[in-house]
């Protein structure tokens, strides 16, 4: 189990370096996020992706300290599915990609490499099952993961093959190629959440809901810092703002009840 384990701390600390490399600009330094992305982006785009790589970038840091490969067999899915995903999103946009830039080849060989790992990793299952007082109890936990994993697995749909029509309703101007984009982050939590909801433990739930809350709270806040390009008072702006606020409460909420629950 310890060689297994390094192996994934190992992964864990390689793909949350570049998160982390990714979500320094997107968060702090937004004008300059093509130090990391091999495209330009306007600046809420760049604050969105820092956010959603932040999330990242906290998961696999914490995923690092894991002591079992319980507790970080749903991250192993997370990452894979982000990851493999963007590299189809990648290939569907060569066009997009300047070749001439190292940013470009470092995405190219990452996003490569990262998910079979994810898949090599994943062979290795659990020695064991979650113990009875990690179980989650709170029915409107499993009934929030499941209506968060519905949701996203439903917009990374929309944003991966509808991409147009994605774009017409989305809160703020964005490209249609951004919105493929999103696709990948999208689904990977979300596809991360349905099997949390079915898996029901406290163990593999706490940094997937750790990371979520902080998304939710750095998106809200990037989209505070742009709220003039958001049409006010409209729809979509509404939606937005009201389920990034129900997205951020309750997955606090979880990430609150599983620091008892391991501490009990």
């Amino acid at each position: 189990m310890k060689s297994t384990l390094a192996a994934h701390r190992t992964f864990f600390w390689f793909i949350g370096s570049f998160a982390a490399w990714v979500a320094f600009f997107g968060v702090f330094w937004p004008a300059e996020i093509q130090r990391a992305l091999p495209w330009p982006v306007p600046l809420l785009h760049a604050r969105f992706i820092g956010a959603f790589y932040l999330s990242g970038a906290v998961i696999l840091g914490a995923s690092i300290l894991a002591k079992t490969r319980l507790q970080v067999r749903t991250i192993l899915i997370i990452a894979g599915i982000w990851t493999g995903w963007l590299l189809v999103v990648t290939l569907l946009h060569w066009d997009a990609f300047d070749f001439g830039k190292p940013q470009t080849w470092f995405w190219l060989v990452a996003y490569v490499v990262y998910p079979i790992v994810a898949a090599w990793l994943f062979r290795k299952r659990p020695s064991a099952e979650p113990s009875p007082q990690m179980r989650i109890a709170q029915p409107w936990v499993a009934a929030f993961l499941w209506v968060e994993g519905a949701l996203l697995v439903a917009l990374a749909a929309a944003c991966f093959l509808a991409p147009a029509w994605t774009a017409s309703i989305w809160p703020w101007k964005i490209s249609t190629f951004l919105t493929q984009v999103y696709s990948g982050p999208a689904l990977a939590y979300g596809v991360g959440a349905l099997v949390l909801a079915a898996r029901r433990n406290w163990e593999e739930t706490l940094r997937p809901a750790l990371g979520m809350t902080v998304f939710a709270l750095f998106a809200i806040l990037g989209s505070l810092r742009h709220l003039a390009l958001f049409t006010a008072g409209s729809p979509s702006e509404i939606l937005w703002f009201t389920l990034l606020g129900i997205l951020s409460l309750g997955s606090a909420g979880i990430v609150l009840l599983a620091i008892q629950s391991g501490r009990r």
